[in-house]
């Protein structure tokens, strides 16, 4: 698809950040949340901090979206267990390793920031050089509501509509890319975007690619050649075969001279999904045009480290779409440790 840039408001964004950082204001973890669940320790700051009385409600507010029993990696949900990893508790979040950020503080402000403030972080360290005491056992503070009313959707496709997929057991981390038709028959503009993950237990994130119109079939016969459901991808939605195995390539482009950068070039980025979030609804004004007669390359990161053997079966694509916008946009890859709009021209 060929799109002017001339004026138009461009996302940016880095493959990996904006998973972590484009959520919308309805679903985006908030300091002021974090602070009011902190605020048992705020009165005094001479109290030594406990971890039900001041590190629990942090961990409910910031680490529960992703940490729980039903999602990918261990869970936080019983008090008591995750108790027992305290050190690795304190140490990942006073080394602002979790919750994860990579932009720069200082800086920018941006949207869906993750990051937690320096009181907070103050209160891990305190409960850290204390020698983490435990305090007394309490209830949990209200964890967040259902996603469904959060994030309406006007369009919903099922990513394995004829089946299951269970991740290579020779891998404990298996990105696959499954084609699936876009089936709006008139140009839209996607305007949101949530994944709604069959497994929890192992979907990981997920990127969404559009492909566009001229190189569907070539997509669909490329995932028709392998074996298993899909194909392997890592980094974009062209198949690794094709850019590791020197031989396959050869004869691809023996077919289709510069082929391989043509499936590079004609699939792009157009939302994405990692888990704890809840839905990705872009700047107010925006959206992404798909046309008509494209296909989706959905790549998934299934990490089965904690569920060798399952399968992921009735994960669902929920799309916001409108029939127009006033500042068509899209996203830029390259950009690093970015994510903000900007305008150019």
């Amino acid at each position: 698809m060929t799109t002017s840039t001339k004026a138009l408001p461009i996302i940016i964004t880095l493959a990996l950040l904006f998973a972590f950082g484009a959520c919308s204001d309805d679903n985006e973890i908030n300091n002021d949340t974090v602070e009011a669940a902190s605020a048992a320790v705020a009165h005094d700051r001479t109290t030594v901090p406990d971890y039900y009385t001041d590190v629990r409600p942090v961990i409910v507010e910031t680490c529960m979206a992703c940490h729980t029993d039903e999602g990918v990696g261990w869970s936080m949900e019983d008090p008591e267990e995750a108790y027992e990893r305290h050190p690795l508790i304190a140490h990942m979040v006073t080394s602002r390793q979790m919750p994860p950020w990579l932009a720069e503080p200082h800086v920018q402000e941006y949207v869906g920031d993750l990051s937690l403030d320096e009181d907070v972080i103050e209160i891990f360290a305190g409960w850290r050089d204390a020698g983490f005491p435990r305090g007394e056992p309490r209830p949990d503070p209200e964890t967040r509501p259902d996603p469904e009313g959060v994030f309406p959707a006007d369009l919903s496709l099922e990513l394995l509509p004829d089946g299951s997929y269970t991740p290579d057991p020779s891998m404990v981390d298996d990105y696959r890319c499954f084609v699936i038709d876009w089936p709006r028959e008139e140009p839209g503009y996607v305007t949101g975007f949530r994944l709604a993950p069959g497994n929890p237990r192992l979907a990981h994130h997920s990127i969404a690619y559009v492909v566009d119109p001229e190189l569907v079939d070539r997509f669909r016969k490329l995932e028709q050649e392998e074996e298993r459901p899909g194909y392997q991808c890592f980094g974009d939605a062209v198949p690794d075969r094709l850019w590791t195995d020197d031989d396959e390539r050869e004869v691809y482009e023996a077919r289709y001279p510069g082929g391989v950068e043509e499936l590079r070039d004609g699939s792009w980025l157009l939302a994405q999904w990692v888990t704890g979030m809840w839905g990705d609804v872009y700047p107010e004004g925006t959206g992404i045009r798909v046309e008509p007669g494209s296909a989706l390359a959905i790549q998934m990161h299934y990490y089965s480290g904690d569920a060798p053997g399952e399968a992921d079966a009735g994960t669902q694509l929920h799309f916001q779409v409108a029939e127009r916008v006033e500042r068509p946009a899209f996203f830029l890859w390259w950009s690093a440790r970015l994510s903000f709009c900007c305008r150019t021209g």
